[in-house]
């Protein structure tokens, strides 16, 4: 595997609907709304309203039912653990990270996607006032065995004395085994420098 992965960073049409799905249910500041998003979630909705109705169930209900859950989770260890330092990776258009700042301004919450989407997200935040020492964006490339961009200099990025929560939410399924378990070993061995290391992540298939 190359040790300096390729940026492949360009938002993708799941993290864009994703993204509408959260602002359509009141999780998201509007300003996270894009019109790619907007159209892809207008142009899914028929699809989504038959699911509903013939299986109970569709996309946007798993979406929503996930971001709560790890939600959930995440509340409970904070509220555990008041000095968290929260770390979600592929944070793409995730309003987490403005919630739980203004739920718990104790944390300190590091935004972290490849160097294009960070920078998209970096600005977008900025422009509405949100970025301080303790909520920041960063690059990383989860494929990128050291560098810059890689989990460990991430997480080097972090107060060795605090614990740590590492969050990905819809990330793992774009991968196959073989190439996220390596980034799994890189993330077990950056969280052992801290009194604690959590992973919250959705189910891997």
């Amino acid at each position: 595997m190359d040790k300096h992965a390729p940026d492949t960073s360009s938002i993708s049409f799941t993290a864009l609907y994703t993204g509408q799905v959260w602002v359509r249910n009141g999780l998201s500041e509007p300003f996270f709304q894009t019109r790619s998003g907007a159209l892809l979630y207008g142009a899914m909705s028929p699809m989504e309203a038959l699911g509903k109705r013939v299986l109970g169930g569709n996309i946007r209900t798993f979406l929503l039912q996930r971001h709560h859950l790890i939600d959930a989770r995440l509340a409970a260890l904070i509220e555990r653990h008041p000095d968290l330092q929260v770390v979600e990776i592929a944070c793409g258009l995730s309003p987490r990270g403005c919630r739980f700042r203004q739920r718990f301004p104790s944390i300190t919450y590091v935004e972290a996607d490849l160097p294009d989407m960070a920078d998209r997200k970096r600005r977008l935040l900025a422009a509405k006032g949100f970025l301080s020492a303790t909520h920041r964006v960063v690059p990383v490339n989860i494929l990128a065995e050291d560098g810059p961009d890689s989990v460990a200099a991430l997480l080097e990025g972090l107060d060795p004395a605090r614990p740590v929560a590492v969050i990905t939410e819809g990330l793992i399924n774009y991968f196959n085994l073989d190439t996220v378990t390596p980034f799994w070993g890189r993330l077990a061995a950056g969280l052992r420098r801290f009194p604690l290391g959590v992973y919250l992540s959705d189910n891997y298939p």
